[in-house]
Parts: structure tokens; sequence; C-alpha cells
């Protein structure tokens, strides 16, 4: 079964995880104790993304291809994917279809509303407890009818590159995958950036766009890209495009230009609207 039929069959999400979390505190079993990276996620009724930066990847502001070994090394420690979410029960499962990394397993975590607006997720494996997160929700993000997600699909015959747009409330996440998808065994990205040579390739292996912001605009705050922070994720005329609007151009089927490593001819809804409408 593909994703896309997965996610047709499958049930939305609980309501209560609708919305924007922010990361506030990671432990690890190995000693980690992170509360400084920048860390959020956006859930939609079926569709999920996830950006992680470290503090030295988020002080980068230089383009990809203007940067030094050691700012590529920093920034292959970003974390970033998108895809599609199940919950049964305590358990969440995220799967990620395009991921910073190369291909992997399904992210798994037990999950605890402490309040309605804090959340915690720990190793489903109680005896080994290998992690624990703490997010909070970033407020106004929680209403059903603003919280919305498309798969993308690039408008550029014979491409096979894919993303996703995701909004809440007043905040967006948008995904795109590289140009070309990593292979799967090929390592970690700080592997694999720690072994290539030439520049020209680690702009390509690291050209893979986590941004989030706000619908405002459609300003970029934070983005796996150090040249997109700060910029507008859509292009041209559709930068004025309230977040309504935006959906119904998506659902007709019209592309639309928005990223920073953008397909010729723009993005465009990859699924019918009978599927679509209840992400």
């Amino acid at each position: 079964m593909s994703e896309r039929e997965a996610e047709a069959s499958s049930p939305p999400v609980p309501a209560e995880y609708l919305g924007v979390w922010r990361r506030s505190l990671l432990k690890t079993k190995g000693g980690t104790h992170d509360t400084s990276s920048q860390v959020y996620w956006l859930q939609t009724e079926h569709l999920h993304c996830d950006l992680r930066v470290p503090p030295a990847a988020g002080q980068i502001v230089q383009a990809l291809g203007d940067c030094s070994d050691a700012e590529y090394l920093a920034l292959a420690k970003q974390y970033a994917f998108a895809g599609r979410t199940e919950v049964q029960g305590d358990i969440a499962t995220w799967y990620r279809e395009i991921d910073f990394e190369p291909p992997g397993k399904p992210d798994v975590g037990r999950m605890t509303f402490v309040t309605p607006d804090i959340l915690h997720e720990d190793d489903p494996d109680a005896s080994f407890a290998a992690y624990h997160e703490t997010w909070e929700r970033v407020p106004g993000t929680r209403e059903p009818s603003q919280c919305w997600g498309f798969r993308l699909a690039a408008s550029e015959e014979g491409s096979q590159r894919s993303g996703f747009l995701l909004t809440a409330g007043d905040r967006f996440m948008f995904a795109a995958d590289r140009v070309r998808p990593l292979p799967a065994g090929a390592g970690t990205m700080r592997e694999i950036i720690g072994s290539s040579r030439a520049q020209e390739e680690k702009v390509e292996l690291l050209g893979f766009e986590v941004s989030y912001g706000s619908t405002c605009a459609w300003t970029i705050e934070l983005s796996t890209l150090p040249q997109q922070r700060g910029a507008t994720l859509l292009k041209g005329e559709a930068s004025s495009l309230s977040s309504a609007k935006l959906k119904s151009v998506l659902e007709a089927g019209t592309p639309i230009h928005m990223g920073g490593i953008m397909p010729h001819n723009g993005w465009r809804a990859s699924l019918p609207k009978e599927v679509y409408a209840k992400a």
C-alpha cells in the first residue's frame, strides 16, 4: 500500500494533537539535555512536518554556496522530515516520507498529555527509556478549520520531487525533497558531508528544505536552508494570498511557486480533493 492509499484509509489523528508544537526539552539516556535547539512539529489530521535546528546551524546566515566546510558539517546536524502520522491509543507513529537524513525507520513515541497544551513523548520501550521530549503547543494553532495540509508534486515533466505544505492558525511549515534523493544505507548526513569533497556536491546534498514561519506575508522564520530565513515562501503575486485563498488555489490544481529550490513550473497538490481535504 502506498503512503497516499494509507492516508486515505487511515483515521485522522485525535483532535488534541492538531497544531504547532515547540519542543522545550530533550533528554536522552546517553546524557543529552537539550533546551537550546529550535524544534517545531506541525500536525494536521493526517500529515506532519518536523524541523530541528541546533544552535550552531541556526547561527549560519550565508547561502549554502558560500559556507565553509565547518559550516557544512554544522548544517548536516539538522533534522527535518515530513509525512503521514498515525495514532493508536497512546502510541504515535510518524512515517518519514521525505527526510533530511537517508531513508530509515518511522519514528514511534509514547505520548502523554500533561495538560491540553503540554505533551510528553517517551521511548515506547519503557524498560529502555532511551529519550524523553517535552512539547508545548504554540498558542492559536489548534483550531481544526485552520489546520490543513497538502502533499505536493513538482510541476515538471520527469521530476519525482515531492513536498508538503501544512498550516495551523497563522503558522506554516513547508518541506521539499532534494532534486536527487539520497540512497538508502548511505550513512548519516554528517558522515556523508564529512566524506564529500566538492563544494557543489555538499550544496546538492544539503538542498533539502523544511521552513517554518508566519502565514502573514508567508515570512520564513526558521529553515534548514540558511538563505531562506527571512525570505518569503510564496513567490510573486502569490505572496499576498491568505491561507484560505492559497488552500483554494491548491485545491484547484494550480501550480504555485514556493520555496528556495523550486521546480521550474512550481508545485501543485498531488492528491485528489476528497483525500487531501481530510489532511
